[in-house]
């Protein structure tokens, strides 16, 4: 038959320039007595493994490419290196849902009656997401604003855009480096509007928020007026915030009460040993625990006189009826007023008085003395005065 390339001695086929097709192949013997076979030869083009993809770049948050097949005549058998690429290996179909992001070689081999076995592959990549993401609650109580970063994944560069409330602005920003550092941060809510890479558009969650904080106010202390050895008590600390955290600090001269301390000053004993008034500082500072604001700081004085100082002094203990004695009080400093007190019946006011004993009889005596400052200081001397017939 023409078109096949047959050597007529041996038979041989030459399959390069023979066309394909169905062909007769007679062969007849030689001799006396000459026979002949016929046989039917088909000669038939190799199947062609050969595909491609829509396109072999694929952003995994895609649609699945579509695929094209040369082969319609025997069953595809797809295979992929390395795993982590979701295909189906019979149509070749990639699911991007059920995949990961890499580089990855795509083979279709083919196997065809006694056809030599073909092959052909593709590289496919499959590239990340960029994701921005952007969260926090941030209270400015100081003038110094917040540091405000947006977290990026993917490839360099990106293009971020992001809006503020209340002012409306919106910024379209290339980002080169990640995190991304809002500038020039105000008042108000910042939210990304959406976010692309070098290759993909992405997803963008969340918003962060700057709010002024004035932190929790305090209502003024008076000052505060005690003598030496008074139980001083100290009004309680009043805020605006039940939660505030309130602290303070003896900024000068304690005079009893302790250095610091958080919440109200308990009650104390005034203290003040010299000869002069002393005065104490304390400075008070409430504190909003939830953002660490620091609102209002009071100052207030507790000043504390050092009292009347006294002894008993008399001149004469011990006498007959009637005794003549002259009380002194032996005081340190002014005093407004002294009060004797006898056997807890007699009461004579004055600092230094000259009292007659008639009655025979041991006597108890006391003297209060009260200074210009209302302090007040009481001497008790017992049996100090001894009248005998």
């Amino acid at each position: 038959s023409a078109g096949i390339d047959l050597d007529s001695l041996t038979g041989t086929i030459d399959l390069a320039n023979t066309a394909l097709g169905i062909y007769n192949v007679q062969y007849t013997t030689l001799g006396l007595c000459p026979a002949d076979t016929t046989l039917i030869i088909e000669i038939v083009d190799n199947v062609d493994p050969f595909f491609f993809y829509s396109d072999d770049s694929l952003c995994l948050n895609l649609a699945n490419p579509g695929i094209t097949v040369n082969n319609a005549i025997v069953t595809n058998d797809f295979t992929v290196t390395p795993a982590g690429l979701s295909i189906d290996p019979l149509s070749g179909a990639i699911d991007l849902a059920n995949s990961a992001a890499g580089t990855y070689t795509v083979t279709n081999t083919l196997t065809f009656q006694s056809c030599p076995v073909v092959s052909f592959d593709t590289t496919i990549v499959l590239l990340d997401v960029p994701t921005a993401n952007l969260s926090g609650q941030y209270f400015v109580c100081d003038g110094v604003m917040p540091n405000i970063e947006v977290d990026l994944t993917g490839a360099a560069d990106w293009t971020l855009s992001y809006d503020h409330q209340p002012s409306g602005n919106v910024f379209n920003v290339t980002v080169s480096t990640a995190p991304y550092a809002i500038p020039n941060v105000d008042f108000g809510t910042y939210t990304l509007l959406s976010v692309s890479d070098a290759f993909c558009t992405g997803s963008v969650t969340g918003s962060a928020e700057i709010i002024l904080s004035t932190g929790p106010t305090l209502n003024p202390l008076a000052d505060y007026e005690f003598c030496h050895g008074d139980v001083a008590s100290i009004g309680a600390f009043d805020s605006n915030d039940p939660n505030a955290l309130i602290t303070w600090t003896t900024l000068q001269n304690d005079v009893g009460k302790g250095m610091s301390g958080q919440g109200n000053i308990a009650n104390f004993t005034a203290i003040n040993n010299g000869s002069a008034d002393v005065t104490s500082t304390i400075q008070v500072i409430a504190e909003d625990t939830s953002t660490s604001c620091i609102g209002d700081t009071i100052l207030f004085n507790i000043l504390v006189h050092p009292g009347p100082s006294v002894q008993l002094s008399q001149n004469q203990i011990f006498g007959c009826a009637p005794l003549v004695v002259g009380l002194d009080s032996l005081l340190i400093g002014n005093s407004d007023s002294c009060l004797w007190v006898i056997e807890d019946s007699l009461f004579i006011n004055g600092c230094n008085p000259v009292v007659t004993f008639n009655e025979v009889g041991c006597y108890d005596i006391s003297i209060s003395v009260t200074d210009s400052n209302s302090c007040t200081q009481t001497v008790v001397q017992q049996d100090l005065i001894c009248v005998v017939n």
